[in-house]
């Protein structure tokens, strides 16, 4: 190949040097999660002409996954691939179809591409992955904002409270952590020397009743 027709093929008609992988502006700009994000990168990748792709969960959460969580167990991996293709599924980015074996039992997941013309502009459901608000059974909302927890994949976990339904003329919001009177954060801690407590010998307290008088005795 002649260096001129090798830099026709690394370019775009326009003159635009070809990045190693191109996102177009329509994926970037759904909301989906950092997971589904990264699966469906995957399953691009592993698609072939058909658009057709057949990797398990396992594989799946092991090549997304396992450079951000190294000491995760390889079921909570295999679980974040299946959360993220459902997210998928929801925006219509693909389509799940279970192939079957011979005797009727599954086989594997048959994922396909779909056009871009074709994807959803709202998902049909929220993703479990989403880090925000999810409706309890008391009928609050809490938010649940993931951080470093060491005990888990990878960090600490941090639980907001907040827009509690029960409040009247509006929402509370409760944050753990920080006074909502505050001007932006965590209330001070006052010593106790801020506080000073009188102590009053027992001699010195006043009396709660006058004192009985005296009595006298017969000689």
């Amino acid at each position: 190949m002649s260096v001129t027709s090798k830099i026709q093929s690394d370019s775009f008609s326009d003159g635009r040097k070809k990045r190693h992988i191109y996102i177009d502006s329509k994926l970037d700009d759904l909301p989906l999660t950092m997971e589904a994000f990264r699966v469906y990168c995957h399953l691009c990748r592993r698609a072939g002409c058909d658009n057709n792709a057949f990797p398990s969960y396992k594989s799946i959460g092991e090549a997304c996954f396992r450079g951000s969580f190294p000491n995760s167990p390889t079921e909570t991996l295999r679980r974040k691939a299946m959360a993220a293709v459902d997210e998928l599924v929801c925006w219509n980015l693909i389509t799940k179809a279970t192939k079957k074996k011979l005797d009727g039992s599954p086989s594997s997941n048959q994922y396909r591409l779909t056009d871009i013309d074709d994807w959803f502009t709202e998902a049909t459901k929220q993703s479990s992955l989403t880090r925000g608000k999810a409706k309890t059974s008391s009928g609050e909302t809490t938010r649940v904002v993931l951080g470093e927890h060491q005990g888990g994949d990878g960090g600490t976990l941090g639980v907001v409270m907040g827009e509690h339904q029960g409040s009247a003329g509006g929402t509370l919001g409760v944050v753990l952590g920080e006074h909502q009177g505050s001007a932006g954060g965590t209330p001070k801690v006052y010593p106790t020397k801020d506080y000073p407590i009188e102590v009053h010998p027992l001699k010195d307290a006043p009396l709660a009743t006058p004192p009985a008088p005296p009595t006298q005795e017969r000689s």
